[in-house]
């Protein structure tokens, strides 16, 4: 393969390869000449020199702030997830306020403290992420009595619920790795996020209902559980602020009625059930065609079906074993067979003029 030219060399031989030019000049212009040729190359080796290397497409530029605080976020599952909130900063035209870390144990790893200087970057141009943390930036004091104060002082992760006060108890995710939970099945966070994670668009998709209305329902004591949903009312709605019982808190109940005939894999992918992610979503739909049908199933039955196996078969039985679980599916299957029926009858029959 030929390789390639560079053009600060191609630049070179072009200014010194001789000319009609040359032949003419008395040899004093002529020496002119070659210096001044000379003193041009030697300017445009410079400046490439002392410009920047391009930066590829897919790259995007690291920025440093302050880090102005550490604070938790409570999943739908209890699991508590650290927010670096940050002093607002331009990269690349968007503004960063915030970087999430995986969990508590990525918090102490990285030694990430509240006052902070911090390196971020956007990974593919889009996901805010801590490249690193300036510790060289660090003051140490040491006091008369020899003993030393870094400041920023290390971050502590919490031992009770940052929202609902409950004491903190320890796990591990998905893979392995520890975290903190909230036990708490009731926590406010909790119960807003899975409610929220059922209405999105991944799940049963249920447009108007974002997480500041899901917030404002539960707040105002009017949903509790994603089945909640299905009882709403446009007077109830147009009890919240910023609502009127006119044709949105209509438009967000016909949109929540909709909803009752997504596809079985989203409302059961939105139901946050143990050990059942898209993929085993689907499978489970496949095999049983309602909510009741599923909750009837051994796990004997769910354990034989491709992609479940045993462990997965047991975490789906021991939910659906929670009463609270169990008349969430009930509920929401009551409505989803209603809503079957309604689209039954008024599809016309064959006889029909």
């Amino acid at each position: 393969m030929q390789s390639p030219i560079n053009p600060m060399r191609s630049l070179a031989l072009t200014l010194l390869r001789p000319t009609p030019l040359h032949h003419t000049l008395p040899k004093f212009s002529s020496s002119l000449l070659l210096l001044a040729t000379l003193g041009a190359i030697h300017l445009a080796l410079a400046a490439a020199a002392s410009a920047p290397a391009p930066r590829p497409a897919n790259a995007r530029a690291n920025v440093e702030t302050r880090v102005r605080a550490i604070t938790f976020q409570v999943s739908r599952t209890g699991a508590l997830t650290p927010i670096i909130e940050l002093d607002p900063v331009d990269s690349d035209g968007a503004k960063i306020t915030r970087v999430t870390l995986n969990n508590t144990q990525e918090l102490l790893r990285r030694d990430v403290r509240p006052g902070d200087t911090v390196i971020i970057a956007r990974k593919d141009g889009v996901v805010p992420i801590l490249v690193r943390v300036k510790t060289e930036s660090r003051v140490t004091t040491t006091a008369p009595d020899g003993t030393t104060t870094t400041t920023p002082a290390p971050c502590t992760p919490p031992k009770s619920c940052p929202v609902c006060g409950t004491p903190l108890a320890t796990g591990t995710d998905s893979k392995g790795a520890p975290l903190l939970r909230c036990p708490n099945h009731d926590c406010p966070a909790q119960v807003k996020a899975r409610i929220a994670f059922y209405a999105s668009k991944q799940c049963v998709n249920i447009p108007g209902l974002a997480e500041t209305m899901v917030d404002k329902l539960v707040t105002n004591n009017l949903i509790r559980t994603p089945a909640d949903l299905y009882d709403l009312t446009p007077k109830q709605i147009a009890t919240i602020k910023g609502y009127a019982a006119g044709k949105t808190a209509a438009h967000l109940c016909d949109a929540i009625a909709a909803s009752r005939r997504a596809e079985l894999w989203r409302v059961l992918l939105g139901l946050g059930i143990t050990d059942v992610p898209t993929a085993r979503a689907k499978t489970l739909a496949q095999k049983y065609d309602t909510l009741a049908t599923l909750a009837a199933a051994s796990e004997a039955d769910l354990a034989a079906l491709p992609g479940i196996g045993e462990k997965a078969a047991a975490s789906i039985i021991a939910w659906l074993a929670d009463p609270a679980n169990r008349a969430i599916v009930e509920r929401i299957g009551k409505h989803r067979a209603a809503a079957a029926r309604a689209s039954n009858a008024s599809v016309p029959s064959a006889s029909a003029p």
